[in-house]
């Protein structure tokens, strides 16, 4: 899942006053006070808010979320701002991490790695196929989906605990229970090797295929390939336009692309293929919940994030979710690509509320949501 609630008690200092800002040139300096540490960061400023607090993004596509109180200074110059190319971002990475990891380069991706060379060649082939069925998919039903700015950052780590060490920061002892993550703040997903196989190959001569073959045997290939695809959704979908970083889009639908994404199919040599299959885990999750399932529980999944955001329901709604989109991109697409367009226009830290929320879902799908819910649940029971 993204790391969507980092910084949210900043976030509630500016999300009611926060207003986009369109500058392009330009470098923003900022100065800024925090825990008794001085910090400034330079780039271009996204979001200005009236009391004077500011989102910064900096040239390797970190945001930085700061107050109106912490700032001790701030000034543009006239430079031009651009972010970091490939090799821009390789330099800062190996900088940042020992001398133990490497970066790989693909199309789309910068993947540094102290995993097996095969691995991340893997994995830099799963998220190069991922990118060309997303464009298709949704470029092809009139989205408007940009090529990305730059290069995205993927970081594989051979050992839970070496994951651990770099993801705490941000997740804290969330840590502990997530296997790869998706950062709005630093613009990065990371990941370990569920299957813990990659690390029985460190410094060993083997073919490509044989290692990822051995790989994709056990248990928890299914999980680890589901993982990689949904995190890599989130990070494409925040760097095509389709979706903005730190735009308050309702969970359930930011949930329910990723894991429409991220089915596996280990039939294929890599272990997925192409979006849309029917999700077997989430299908049986969905069925298990619909035995108990409240006569309200879309209009609760539409209305707020909580479902979504709490770990005591979140499988339920994770799978819900998934059932919703499949049926929308199935059977209601005429409608659907039109509120994806709605929502593409949220700006970042601007509260969408509840009553907002089930406003425009009504809009597009009707207003008996009762009657929708019936239609919902008959497709569903349909699946196989």
């Amino acid at each position: 899942m993204p790391n969507w609630n980092k910084n949210i008690g900043l976030l509630s200092l500016v999300i009611i006053v926060s207003l986009f800002s369109e500058k392009v040139y330009g470098i923003d300096h900022v100065t800024f006070r925090r825990g008794g540490t001085t910090t400034t960061v330079s780039g271009k400023t996204v979001v200005e808010a009236e009391d004077g607090g500011q989102m910064v993004m900096t040239a390797n596509g970190h945001y930085w979320l700061i107050t109106a109180e912490e700032i001790i200074d701030s000034y543009s110059d006239e430079a031009t701002f651009k972010l970091y190319d490939s090799k821009e971002l390789e330099k800062e990475l190996l900088s940042e991490f020992s001398d133990k990891y490497r970066v790989t380069h693909t199309d789309h991706f910068v993947i540094c790695h102290n995993t097996t060379d095969h691995y991340a060649k893997w994995c830099g082939l799963l998220f190069e196929s991922l990118y060309e069925e997303y464009y298709k998919l949704l470029g092809g039903k009139g989205l408007k989906v940009d090529d990305v700015e730059t290069p995205m950052v993927v970081l594989l780590f051979n050992s839970k605990m070496e994951y651990e060490r770099y993801s705490r920061a941000e997740l804290g002892d969330a840590t502990d229970n997530i296997i790869g993550f998706y950062s709005q703040k630093t613009n990065r997903i990371a990941f370990y090797d569920l299957t813990g196989v990659d690390k029985e190959y460190l410094g060993k001569k083997v073919k490509f295929r044989t290692q990822i073959r051995h790989i994709l045997k056990q248990p928890q290939a299914e999980r680890l390939v589901a993982t990689l695809i949904h995190e890599a959704t989130h990070q494409i979908i925040l760097n095509s336009g389709l979706q903005k970083r730190y735009a308050d889009i309702p969970l359930w639908i930011a949930e329910g692309l990723a894991v429409y994404f991220e089915s596996p199919n280990m039939r294929k040599t890599n272990g997925w293929n192409t979006p849309g299959r029917v999700n077997r885990s989430r299908l049986i999750q969905f069925r298990q919940y619909g035995k108990n399932r409240p006569a309200n529980s879309v209009e609760t999944l539409i209305q707020n994030n909580t479902r979504c955001a709490n770990s005591e329901t979140a499988a339920d709604a994770y799978a819900e979710a998934w059932a919703l989109t499949h049926y929308l991109f199935k059977k209601r697409e005429k409608d659907f690509i039109p509120y994806l367009k709605e929502l593409s226009k949220r700006e970042p830290l601007v509260e969408y509320t509840k009553q907002e929320r089930l406003d425009d879902f009504r809009k597009y799908f009707g207003d008996e949501l009762d009657k929708f819910d019936k239609s919902f649940l008959r497709y569903v029971s349909r699946l196989r």
